[in-house]
Formats: C-alpha cells, sequence, structure tokens
C-alpha cells in the first residue's frame, strides 16, 4: 500500500532524529490540518491581490504581501521572509524550447498530407547494385621465379 506524500516526508524527517520515536497518527493528521489552513489562507490572500491588481503575481509582491499581512499565521515566518532576498529574474535556461502554435493541434496542414501522399503514391525507386569489385594483383618486377 502506498503511503500519502505527508507521511513518507515525516518517516524521512523522524529517521534521522534519533530522539524521534514511532509519530503517532494524531500528530500527522495535525500536520495535514496546519498545512492546509496555511496554503489556504496564503492561497486567499493571493486570490484577492490578483483581483484587485489584475496584473501577476511576482516573488517580491508576495513576500510584501505576506509581510503587510496582519494574520497571525505568518509571524512564524515574519523573521524569514525580511531577511529573505529574491533574484529579480531567473537564470536562463540552457536551452530554450521553440513552442509552435498551430491552428489544429495534432492534425497536419494540407502541404504536409499531400508531400506525404505524393512520397507515398510514387513508386520505388530501383536502386542498382554496386558492381563487383574484383581484387587486382599487382606485378611484382623484383619477383624471381627461380628461388
Amino acid at each position: 500500500m502506498k503511503q500519502d506524500a505527508l507521511r513518507r516526508y515525516i518517516k524521512r524527517i523522524a529517521k534521522d532524529d534519533k530522539d524521534m520515536g514511532q509519530v503517532p497518527e494524531s500528530a500527522v493528521y495535525t500536520l495535514r490540518t496546519a498545512t492546509e489552513l496555511f496554503v489556504g489562507e496564503i492561497g486567499q490572500l493571493i486570490a484577492s491581490e490578483l483581483l484587485k491588481k489584475q496584473k501577476p503575481l511576482t516573488g517580491d509582491s508576495l513576500k510584501a504581501l505576506l509581510i503587510a499581512s496582519k494574520s497571525s499565521t505568518f509571524t512564524g515566518v515574519q523573521p524569514t521572509l525580511e531577511t529573505l532576498v529574491l533574484p529579480r529574474e531567473r537564470k536562463p535556461s540552457k536551452r530554450k524550447a521553440v513552442v509552435q502554435k498551430r491552428s489544429r493541434p495534432n492534425v497536419p496542414s494540407v502541404e504536409a498530407r499531400s508531400a506525404v501522399v505524393a512520397i507515398l503514391a510514387s513508386p520505388p525507386r530501383a536502386t542498382r547494385p554496386p558492381p563487383p569489385s574484383a581484387s587486382r594483383i599487382e606485378e611484382d618486377d623484383d619477383y624471381d621465379a627461380s628461388d
């Protein structure tokens, strides 16, 4: 039976901590509930901010939003948020993928279809095998037949 991600995470932490023994189900439930409430409150803040501003939310604006929040939920992370420095822009990827837009996905264009039909309809080309290569033996002028 596959365990949920939170339980696996707690077990991994418990394995590293020698003072921690078995983790009771009530502790997992409490942690799950606290995480859901924390994420839910962040989601509500983001949703209200997006409705007010009508523009994308950046890392800096999210950080400022959480610092300015009056909720006691974020008091534990405020010192971390105040010292956290977010990069202004992301590092460029090593290779950029080129996205080509198509009018209808997964349907080849008329030109592509006609090219494929033309290739399939044409008779196969007769290929000639390469000519046999005869071994050419050169005469040795210094060969003495009397040996």
